[in-house]
């Protein structure tokens, strides 16, 4: 790439592309076997925010 700027992008674009779920801190506590039914909680709110 001739940008100096640009130095690096696509070793970081790979890296960023890697597939796999990242969790939170918070989210990282909790027990995966109750991750399903929080997220369910939080689909349930999602229609509240569609406006932003």
């Amino acid at each position: 790439m001739v940008i100096p700027r640009a130095a690096g992008l696509f070793r970081r674009a790979v890296a960023q592309s890697l597939p796999g779920t990242y969790l939170s801190h918070d989210l990282a506590a909790i027990a995966p076997s109750r991750l399903p039914v929080i997220g369910h909680s939080v689909e349930e709110k999602m229609p509240q925010h569609e406006e932003r």
